[in-house]
């Protein structure tokens, strides 16, 4: 279900997903998300929340891990594999605590981890920074405690699915199309991330890096 936006506001709102299977919690998300400017829609089964992510790239899908049909695990892995949908933001809530599975969830594709019961102001906060391309702490637990050191919260980690989607570039030497590798993520706090790409070209083998900060792409020297 979408709520109804008129066609000229739309145009300024960012899209949201809202993957929810309990009508009662997908309200209670809705309602606190309902002061910021999203056209949000509505599933309560994973198979819906997929396909409209496939009608029209959303700014961020929120998914819960226990959503029927396609599960939030799922629903990472198949939106970081087609490239429609690959640079789509992802705020998985689930009510798992153990390292070994948020890892998995981190590995899968999920661009922030929330542990239930979600803490509304934070939800609502992180929900703003992720729809405007900006990741919230990257930690080894979902991000409930804010009483850590930012430096302490903020480790970088590697992905093949970044939240910022890798630039096209050329080789320098050769001026072949270079093959994204990996992107290494960090920073010294939320506010302030940072993205390392890893490229590396066909033709002559050379490894480059292109930091986004600097729009710098550097070749690296063996």
């Amino acid at each position: 279900m979408t709520r109804p936006i008129p066609g000229a506001i739309a145009q300024q709102l960012r899209r949201l997903v809202l993957a929810v299977g309990d009508a009662d919690t997908r309200s209670l998300y809705r309602e606190a998300l309902r002061h910021l400017p999203l056209d949000i829609v509505e599933a309560d089964d994973g198979r819906d929340a997929l396909v409209q992510c496939l009608i029209e790239p959303p700014a961020l899908l929120v998914a819960d891990t226990h959503v029927s049909g396609i599960d939030g695990y799922q629903l990472c892995q198949l939106l970081r594999r087609d490239p429609a949908t690959r640079a789509v933001s992802i705020l998985v809530i689930t009510s798992e605590g153990r390292p070994a599975e948020l890892t998995r969830l981190r590995q899968l594709g999920a661009t922030h981890i929330l542990s239930k019961p979600v803490p509304l102001d934070g939800f609502c906060a992180d929900v703003t920074r992720l729809c405007e391309g900006v990741a919230p702490d990257v930690t080894d637990e979902p991000v409930n405690d804010s009483a850590k050191p930012a430096s302490r919260r903020f480790r970088r980690f590697e992905t093949t699915a970044p939240l910022r989607v890798p630039p096209v570039l050329h080789c320098r030497t050769c001026d072949r199309l270079l093959e994204y590798q990996r992107s290494r993520v960090g920073g010294v706090s939320q506010s302030n991330p940072e993205q390392w790409d890893e490229f590396r070209c066909p033709g002559c083998a050379s490894l480059f890096e292109y930091r986004y900060r600097t729009k710098h792409l550097r070749q690296e020297v063996d």
